[in-house]
């Protein structure tokens, strides 16, 4: 028995479908390479953010110490300034008692009172006289004078050497306390200038 081949006629598939399926082939190509090409993209881009986001960390932890420094240096400044705007010059105090002390009078202490209230500043004049006329006096200075918003003699004794010892309690205006700068400045300051 003899087999006999008989060549079979190959059909063509038809040209449109040829076409049709190299398209579809080159489109899965072009999206795998794509797919491909975005890949290696977005992996380098997150790479880089990575990068960046540890760098802004170290940054982050730079600012935040740097701003810790700031806020204890403004602590200090804001301290600073609550001691400033609450400073009272005595200059000014005492350059009045000197100049309106009776030749007679004489203070062995000075205690300045500064209460919780800015419009008391009260001062102690501790001290001793012969006379109780020299203590009515200097009183009546301190009294007239337009700095002063109340004087008054609060303790009065006799010591064993027949002295009159007092204190006087006087009530300062805040203006007093207000430091006066010299119009002329002192011939040393000038030097520097020439």
């Amino acid at each position: 028995m003899a087999i006999e081949l008989t060549p079979q006629k190959r059909t063509r598939a038809p040209l449109l479908m040829t076409i049709v399926g190299i398209t579809a082939v080159f489109i899965i190509l072009a999206f795998l390479g794509s797919y491909i090409y975005f890949y290696i993209v977005n992996n380098s881009i997150a790479k880089k953010i990575k990068e960046l986001d540890d760098s802004s960390q170290e940054l982050n932890n730079t600012i935040k110490s740097s701003e810790d420094q700031l806020l204890a240096v403004q602590k200090k400044i804001n301290d600073f300034s609550v001691l400033i705007a609450n400073h009272k010059d005595l200059k000014n105090v005492f350059d009045f008692i000197d100049q309106k002390t009776i030749p007679a009078m004489w203070f062995s202490d000075f205690k300045f009172d500064q209460s919780k209230k800015e419009e008391e500043n009260i001062i102690y004049l501790e001290g001793k006289t012969s006379s109780f006329i020299l203590i009515e006096q200097q009183l009546a200075v301190f009294k007239k004078e337009s700095v002063v918003k109340l004087a008054e003699l609060t303790e009065v004794s006799i010591n064993k050497d027949g002295e009159i010892e007092f204190i006087f309690k006087i009530n300062f205006l805040p203006e007093i306390f207000i430091l006066k700068i010299e119009e002329n400045p002192p011939e040393n300051a000038e030097q520097g200038n020439v």
